[in-house]
């Protein structure tokens, strides 16, 4: 009836409940000696005919006969105890003293125990193990399990592994981030100058992690260092933990960002540390504060970060920037104009795009228009379809009618898809229409009450795009199926 197999793994599991759990009695403990014997195979299981719970010292051995024994499915017996089974330091000692002697996949599963045993005592033993191992796969193990049972002398050692291959830097970055103490963090304060740009980038990131604000000032200081990703590490660590107070330091990262991409992200790490004041209208004061102090040339690096908070403080400052007689401050004024995060400006936006010829300029205001118009606030859904519309009306080139169409998805109506339906008949807005139509049908609330509406749409998806995304999107809703978004890649 049953394989051998299957009896000895009922062994490991009676072992594992009556031993390890504590919950043994003679008769039962007599019956696994006997299913040990019929397997003949352990003899740690053998020791047990007698009835009795071993002496704490005959159970570490035991224990150790099955981790050091070939018999991997009592070796998970043993390691199971080593993480249950009573915490004494002696015990922990006598464990982690077999680590040496165990071949790479015992060592493994040994430090794993060790690990969740969480008993400290076996730092020496592990550390030795580090100062001689060169498996990577050991290694690793041995990193990871400094997280529960390391101190912060050993911050240097993690931070080196950092460099060392992509297992020992993922268990040095896990073990940085689980190591308990303030000077932990403080530890790795310490050695962040001295690491490469790279290395630096990651403990930037474990430090926002760990909480602890004593280390704002390096990352301020880091903000405004050489590196421009370093620097970008730097802002993004101070938007999960800086307060308003470094604001002003966080303005001066903004200035020390290179123009493009890595001063938008500084900029946009700003607004979240901004965001945190419950009162919108007050979220602009720190900024403005910080503006004090600077000159000309500073306040219009800044100013777009303002205009990316709004408020009504804000706006005064940035409608005199752009009523102002110099044409470079007004340009100035209208980017951070066009970055404004409601739709409330859209009638000065719209007079704007009248007003000025400059191409650039227009470019600019119409692409604040389209961001803009979709974007839900107290308006009803029929105003912000029609403003997409009028905004549609003031676009003269085609990547602009695109941007216009992959927006309207963020009106979720049945209007909505009406509107799309007709540019999936021009081969230049097909593709997008297409894109924003399954977008709108990812939602049932909408395209179940609208099925014969969404229907056509959909098979019109089928007909015309060239999109697998599209197409597998647009067949899954047609048949009443779910789509899973693909997660974004780190």
């Amino acid at each position: 009836m049953f394989g051998k197999g299957s009896l000895k793994m009922s062994a490991t599991s009676a072992w594992t409940w009556l031993v390890v759990s504590s919950r043994a009695t003679p008769r039962s403990l007599a019956w696994v000696a006997v299913w040990a014997a019929v397997m003949g195979t352990s003899a740690p299981l053998m020791r047990l005919a007698s009835g009795a719970q071993p002496p704490a010292d005959e159970w570490v051995k035991m224990v150790a006969d099955l981790i050091t024994g070939k018999d991997k499915d009592f070796r998970t017996v043993g390691l199971e105890s080593v993480r249950t089974g009573d915490k004494n330091e002696a015990a922990t000692l006598h464990f982690a003293a077999l680590l040496p002697a165990l071949s790479p996949e015992a060592q493994t599963g040994l430090l794993s125990a060790l690990a969740d045993r969480k008993d400290s005592a076996a730092r020496p033993a592990v550390l030795a193990l580090l100062a001689n191992e060169k498996d990577e796969v050991v290694r690793a193990a041995a990193l990871r399990s400094l997280g529960s049972l390391g101190e912060s002398a050993d911050v240097p050692l993690l931070m080196k592994s950092l460099s060392a291959g992509e297992s020992q830097r993922d268990a040095a970055r896990v073990s940085l981030g689980q190591l308990l103490g303030a000077d932990v963090s403080q530890g790795i304060v310490a050695e962040l100058p001295n690491c490469k740009a790279d290395v630096q980038c990651v403990l930037l990131e474990l430090l926002a992690d760990r909480g602890d604000r004593t280390t704002l000032p390096a990352m301020l200081k880091a903000a405004v260092g050489r590196d421009a990703t370093v620097r970008t590490a730097a802002m993004r660590a101070l938007a999960k933990l800086a307060e308003v107070e470094q604001v002003a330091g966080m303005v001066q990262g903004v200035l020390a960002a290179e123009a493009g991409q890595e001063r938008d992200n500084a900029e946009r790490a700003i607004v979240l540390v901004c965001q945190r004041i419950s009162d919108p209208s007050l979220q602009a004061a720190p900024i403005i504060e910080a503006m004090r102090p600077l000159d000309a040339a500073q306040s219009a690096i800044v100013l777009p970060t303002l205009g990316r908070i709004g408020g009504p403080d804000a706006l005064a400052i940035v409608n005199a920037w752009i009523h102002d007689a110099n044409a470079d401050k007004q340009q100035v004024g209208m980017r951070a104009l066009c970055n404004w995060p409601y739709a409330t400006v859209v009638p000065q936006l719209i007079e704007l795009f009248a007003t000025f010829e400059q191409a650039d300029t227009r470019t600019m205001v119409l692409g604040a228009l389209i961001r803009v118009a979709p974007l839900a606030d107290e308006r009803s859904n029929v105003e912000r379809l029609e403003l997409l519309k009028q905004t549609l009306a003031m676009c003269q080139r085609d990547e602009d009618r695109n941007r216009v169409i992959e927006r309207a998805r963020a009106i979720r109506t049945i209007e909505t898809l009406r509107f799309l339906l007709p540019f999936t008949a021009d081969p230049v807005t097909a593709e997008k229409a297409c894109s924003s139509i399954v977008e709108l049908a990812h939602y049932r609330d909408l395209r179940e009450p609208n099925k014969a509406e969404f229907d056509r749409a959909l098979d019109n998806v089928l007909a015309i795009s060239k999109a697998p995304e599209s197409i597998e999107r647009a067949t899954r809703y047609k048949n009443g199926q779910t789509w899973e978004r693909p997660k974004p890649k780190r």
